[in-house]
């Protein structure tokens, strides 16, 4: 009985240490792109973009859900 138990454990190792070698398989087949490449691509899409960046530009009055609704707290 102690053989059986020690037998599926090896094979449970076996196949998990399978399934972990397929996954770096396929990571290992990724297409990979260099830093300056993708570093370069970002910043020309963040320029592209930084006029409809509200966080970058001023948002106008009539957009802006957080603006002052003139209210005033009662209690103070």
């Amino acid at each position: 009985m102690y053989g059986q138990t020690a037998l599926s454990q090896r094979e449970n190792e076996y196949h998990n240490l399978r399934i972990q070698v397929e996954q770096l398989r396929r990571e290992a087949a990724i297409s990979r792109k260099k830093i300056s490449v993708c570093s370069d691509d970002l910043a020309r899409f963040c320029q592209e973009k930084r006029c409809d960046d509200p966080l970058l530009g001023k948002i106008p009055n009539a957009n802006n859900p957080y603006r002052d609704k003139g209210m005033t707290c009662l209690l103070l």
